[in-house]
């Protein structure tokens, strides 16, 4: 299940837009700087708000960074949960328009998921897990996971929703 959620992610152009340049690059070397940000331990949300808008430079980048990095960490930690198997992954996220309409936009059209998952991949696997569960335990996805597993003993069968994104506009994925 692991391999086919990081494909899923890949998805066409890797832009996060369609087609044309993304508002800022996104790198595998900003997601690892980001992910260090995280820190191995609980920070507060304003602390790493703040680090991030300093590494990224631009305020919708950072937001990016800092609410898709653990969604991303998330899905890879349920992807190896057994009581999960069997489970439909989310494939979409959700962001408001500028009328403040919900929209679900697939998520490879955001790449900072591939970048993230692949990242969280490996340190699922490599380590450090202190640092990958300090990032994985901030999704609401892990959250919503959690709590569904306190009521049963299996998800199998079970469709999972993506992620709703609050500060992250639609129209940034607009062809």
């Amino acid at each position: 299940m692991p391999r086919r959620l990081l494909a899923r992610f890949k998805g066409r152009g890797g832009n996060g837009r369609g087609d044309g340049p993304p508002p800022l690059a996104l790198t595998p070397e900003l997601v690892a700087s980001a992910i260090e940000v995280f820190g191995q331990d609980e920070r507060p949300d304003n602390a790493i708000e703040a680090d991030m808008l300093a590494l990224a430079g631009h305020p919708l980048t950072a937001r990016r960074l800092v609410d898709v990095i653990p969604e991303a960490f998330g899905l890879v930690l349920v992807a190896h949960i057994p009581s999960c198997a069997g489970m439909e992954m989310a494939q979409t996220f959700s962001a408001r328009t500028a009328d403040g309409e919900w929209r679900e936009i697939p998520c490879e059209r955001e790449p900072l998921f591939a970048l993230a998952a692949a990242a969280a991949m490996r340190m699922y696997h490599d380590g450090p897990r202190d640092r990958f569960r300090a990032i994985a335990t901030r999704a609401s996805i892990v959250n919503a996971v959690s709590q569904a597993l306190d009521q049963v003993d299996s998800l199998e069968g079970a469709s999972m929703a993506g992620p709703a994104f609050n500060g992250i506009p639609v129209e940034l994925y607009s062809a």
